[in-house]
């Protein structure tokens, strides 16, 4: 009799298709989480893959690293590479800081703007990464070809001057590089380096080249020692850039996936369990009708708790499989028609999502059985069993949610990277929907609202107090996560965005490679460019000890106070000022009251410090600033590091580049302002904040339909009792905008709390939230508070005054 009742209990219960509706928001999050995690995982390259761009059709190579004047490839090494066995020999050459004149490449702290890559094929052929897309590969010496990207910076010229007119230089075609699209390459003739670095060895000194030897047929270790001999390098320096097939297939790209589980992971498998917690309670509370019917029939209820299991389970495990389904085709469809447009290197292969979709169907099963167990047992059974279990799940939350708390505000205090914040914010969000049942509580005991309707919706909300408690609890951290992500990515993005390397108005010289500048050059420079007199400024020979804090270590050392506003561009408060002349440096970051300094020497002495807020460019350089006399105090040493022109115009700046051009130096040398481009998210990134954006507004919709259908039947209730329509509709509404706008103002806490704590802590860290972003997630949830009602009230009319609605 059991056996029969339990399974037509779970035909006639799992026939109900607002069930299934009710699984909708869980589908859609499941599907979202898997179309996410392919589409992310495509931005990884694979071992093989791997092996492809840094080998081509090669089984291994070494690097031997030359000076210009060296005949390259060296024919020892060729024929003692033959004679061990090698098959395929290929050889290339990668000159070092090419330099093409009219194109800044230096001026940034970072960006593929500050690199052009320059290679010839000396022998064997090319890999096949370089696809040419115009005109033909250089094939007599000064002959070149571009990456499309940099014909196209260069204004897609036909000729290009290098290194100061030394070298001129003809354009026969460009090429599209599949592994770095957007790299700024030049591919030049076989002996065009030697060409360009001979013509211009007295104004670049430093030029040097690269050769890449590859091959196949023998193993690298056997390799190594008869390149080594052949060409004189030692070992350790030939193992130090060798690579080898077999190695580079076992050393497939991270996925972010892999690389920061806070990041996605965690919160997508939260959001999970959030949603799966709107479902089982949009779930139970149908199913409580149902089991409260058979208990008046004289079944008990225990009789009828296999069959609501079983009803649960069906409904979710069947929305988690179809949502497996959809989220696989839908991750197809973004592979091939989305991010090819993002993409800078190829597409790896598709990602298995057969144990990511276990773990979700085990996910699944947890918490359909918790829920179950939680809002049957307390719900059904109000003796003092219940309530001792409702007491302890309660503190047993509190305790819980104080315990995450405090390990967030510990992980932000130390947060130094991405994921450390993330995981802070994780934890907050965690935390707080913990104690979002005590907090609504709280807030709806104390709320009061002037109008009928307003007092109607809190009494409605008071009543229904369990199932508000725990759609709230889902819908804060559903809301809070994405939002939060969204702001920690925006403001470490904002304060790791490049600088320029001199503020506006100054001109800076300084050696590009760290050796001493030609004699009397900023004095030449000067007289030349019709510039004012350059402030010297020093670098202590040591370093501010470590402190914990990011930023830079060095010390600048100028002659006198007035000197070092010039330089930094500031003005002096009259403590600062005096603590400079008293010996005192002033930090760039906040140090403590007193730093000690490690000498090169060895020694190490502390010296008093005071704050002083420098324009991010000198905070990037030096740590902080110390006066010549104050140095030698110390008895410490300092070397001259740069000479700054300050309170110069556009107009001087360009007659100092053409002194430096006409004079075939290293352009280099010169450093001035350049506006740094805005900071743009990676295409993986952006995917994230867009996958956990739809992931939130559908629990938010599942949440808000819920109330839709609360909204129906307590409307019905009231037309029954003969209040007006106007009246009915607006109190479900209201319901539903109390419970909305407490979430996404208790959300907004976690998005923007753990930044600006970590603001506090650090002075390297920014607060940046992106408002079109915070826009359009608030038009989200007012258009969302407001549909879901109105769906549930959709055909409800005056004339459906039943006295049924009364019970």
């Amino acid at each position: 009799m059991s056996h029969s009742l339990n399974i037509a209990l779970l035909r006639i219960w799992g026939r109900n298709r607002s069930r299934f509706t009710a699984a909708v928001p869980l589908l859609a999050v499941v599907a979202a989480f898997v179309a996410l995690y392919i589409a992310v995982s495509s931005f990884a390259l694979s071992g093989a893959q791997v092996a492809d761009r840094e080998l081509g059709p090669s089984g291994a190579s070494v690097v031997v690293h030359q000076q210009q004047a060296t005949r390259y490839p060296d024919r020892a090494v060729l024929e003692a590479m033959t004679a061990a066995g090698a098959k395929n020999v290929r050889v290339a050459v990668y000159g070092s800081d090419l330099q093409i004149d009219g194109f800044r490449s230096t001026g940034l702290s970072t960006g593929p703007q500050d690199r052009l890559e320059y290679m010839e094929w000396q022998q064997g052929s090319k890999p096949s990464r370089y696809a040419p897309a115009a005109g033909r590969w250089p094939s007599r010496s000064g002959e070149v070809m571009l990456s499309e990207t940099l014909s196209v910076r260069l204004g897609n010229p036909s000729t290009i001057r290098a290194f100061s007119n030394s070298t001129r230089l003809a354009v026969v075609g460009t090429f599209r590089d599949v592994y770095a699209t957007k790299g700024l390459e030049v591919v030049g003739a076989p002996g065009t380096w030697r060409q360009m670095s001979a013509a211009a060895s007295t104004g670049y000194p430093d030029l040097t080249s690269t050769t890449q030897y590859l091959w196949d047929g023998v193993e690298l270790d056997a390799m190594i020692p008869v390149i080594a001999q052949a060409s004189g390098t030692p070992v350790d320096d030939l193992h130090a850039g060798a690579l080898d097939r077999a190695f580079l297939q076992g050393r497939a790209q991270r996925s972010l996936f892999a690389h920061s589980s806070y990041l996605i992971v965690i919160p997508c498998l939260l959001l999970c369990g959030a949603v799966q917690l709107t479902t089982t309670t949009r779930l139970s509370r149908s199913l409580q009708v149902e089991r409260a019917a058979m208990l008046r029939m004289g079944i008990p209820m225990s009789a009828t708790l296999l069959p609501t299991l079983g009803v649960v389970l069906l409904v979710c495990l069947g929305a988690c499989l179809i949502g497996v389904g959809i989220g696989w085709l839908a991750g197809q469809v973004i592979r091939s028609a989305v991010l090819p447009h993002f993409m800078t290197q190829p597409l790896s292969p598709t990602a298995p999502v057969i144990l990511l979709g276990l773990s979700l169907l085990g996910l699944t099963v947890i918490l359909s059985l918790l829920s179950i167990a939680i809002f049957q047992n307390v719900s059904w059974r109000p003796g003092q069993g219940s309530a001792r279990f409702a007491s302890l799940v309660s503190w047993g939350r509190r305790i819980g949610a104080v315990g995450l708390l405090m390990t967030a505000l510990i992980t932000v205090y130390g947060a130094r990277q991405l994921d450390g914040a993330v995981k802070s914010v994780v934890l907050s969000a965690l935390g707080l929907a913990l104690v979002v049942p005590d907090i609504l509580t709280g807030l709806i005991a104390v709320l009061h609202l002037p109008s009928l309707s307003g007092r109607l919706a809190l009494t409605n909300v008071r009543a229904d107090r369990p199932r508000v408690r725990a759609l709230g609890s889902a819908l804060c951290m559903c809301l809070a996560i994405p939002a939060s992500v969204t702001v920690v990515m925006a403001s470490y993005l904002s304060s790791s965005a490049a600088l320029s390397m001199a503020i506006p108005g100054q001109l800076v010289v300084q050696s590009p490679s760290g050796q001493p500048l030609p004699k009397n050059l900023p004095q030449r420079i000067q007289a030349g460019a019709g510039l004012p007199a350059p402030l010297a400024v020093h670098i202590l020979e040591g370093q501010i000890s470590p402190t914990g804090t990011p930023g830079a270590q060095g010390v600048m050392v100028v002659a006198q106070p007035s000197e070092a506003e010039r330089v930094l561009g500031i003005t002096l408060d009259q403590g600062q000022r005096a603590a400079l002349q008293d010996g005192a440096m002033l930090g760039f970051d906040e140090f403590p009251d007193t730093v000690e300094l490690s000498l090169d020497s060895g020694r190490r002495v502390g010296v008093p410090t005071r704050h002083v807020a420098v324009p991010p460019t000198w905070s990037f350089i030096y740590g902080g600033v110390l006066l010549e006399s104050s140095a030698k105090a110390l008895h410490a040493a300092s070397m001259p590091d740069r000479w700054v022109y300050a309170g110069v115009d556009e107009a001087q700046i360009a007659k100092a580049i053409e002194f430096v051009h006409t004079q075939k130096l290293d352009p280099r040398v010169l450093t001035y302002y350049k506006v740094p481009p805005k900071p743009e998210l990676p295409p993986s990134l952006w995917a994230v904040c867009l996958a956990l954006l739809v992931i939130g507004v559908t629990i938010t919709m599942g949440v808000c339909s819920s109330f839709g259908e609360t909204a129906r039947g307590q409307s019905r209730q009231l037309l029954a009792i003969g209040l007006p329509p106007k009246f009915c509709r607006t109190v479900p509404i209201i319901q539903s905008l109390l419970l909305v706008v407490t979430c996404g103002l208790l959300a907004s806490l976690v998005a923007v709390g753990p930044v600006i704590l970590a603001h506090g802590t650090s002075h390297s860290l920014h607060l940046s939230v992106p408002h079109d972003w915070v826009l359009g997630w608030v038009a989200v949830l007012g258009l969302l508070a407001l549909i879901g009602p109105l769906t549930g009230l959709r055909g409800i009319r005056a004339k459906d005054r039943l006295a049924d609605d009364l019970a």
